[in-house]
């Protein structure tokens, strides 16, 4: 079965126990619903390790751009996992730029970072996150994705770009999928991804070229540089 049909028929399989856990919603017993929940929240990391090979895989083909407002793409990858935030979070996105893109590809690019930061919460305190731009100069934007969790090793900030590679395997769950998507994507796009241990938590940084500055008498664009 081509990988496109395998994740329709997931997709359709997600959405029935989605139907069913509202409709039996006040009506399962305790147990029940943690069953349930269990199901449901397995089908969707199902659906995002298929996301993340789809993505992987078209990253690889030439890509049509367009301007995409960033701003817009990541209130849909928070809205993905907003039945995961629990009371208290913050998440703090400042006006993200517009640059030029697949809109599905950069979804696909954000959605792990915004992931990762909840799934890899510090259990001590409440998950903040922060996404910022920075002008790296008139043809390049740096977007920070910074969180409070429980941070990576310096040793690995590198490694767990890297296909199937989780960082410490003990101690983080996934599959090593969608941080390696992430780096192809913003390759394709002619950027690249990075990440910087904090004092609390993780900053990843994501390079990626802006438009074209419409006023004459400008330099052209630069390729990104760290």
């Amino acid at each position: 079965m081509p990988v496109d049909e395998l994740r329709h028929s997931l997709s359709d399989a997600s959405a029935a126990v989605e139907a069913l856990s509202r409709r039996l919603q006040g009506r399962l017993l305790h147990g029940e619903r943690e069953l349930v929940d269990h199901v449901r929240i397995t089908m969707r990391r199902f659906e995002e390790v298929m996301d993340a090979l789809i993505a992987y895989e078209r990253a690889t083909e030439p890509i049509e751009l367009e301007a995409v407002d960033l701003n817009d793409l990541m209130a849909t990858a928070i809205e993905f996992h907003a039945d995961e935030l629990r009371p208290g979070d913050e998440v703090d996105i400042a006006h993200l730029p517009t640059v030029p893109g697949d809109k599905a590809l950069l979804l696909a690019m954000f959605r792990p970072l915004v992931e990762n930061a909840i799934k890899y919460r510090h259990p001590g305190r409440a998950l903040r996150i922060d996404v910022r731009p920075e002008r790296v100069d008139h043809a390049v934007w740096r977007l920070v994705v910074e969180d409070n969790g429980i941070g990576i090793d310096p040793d690995n900030a590198e490694h767990v770009f890297e296909m199937f590679e989780r960082g410490d395997p003990n101690r983080l769950p996934g599959q090593g999928l969608g941080l390696a998507a992430a780096r192809r994507i913003a390759e394709a796009h002619g950027g690249m991804i990075s990440a910087e241990p904090q004092q609390q938590g993780t900053a990843i940084h994501v390079l990626l070229p802006g438009l074209p500055d419409p006023r004459p008498g400008r330099p052209g664009r630069s390729s990104p540089r760290g």
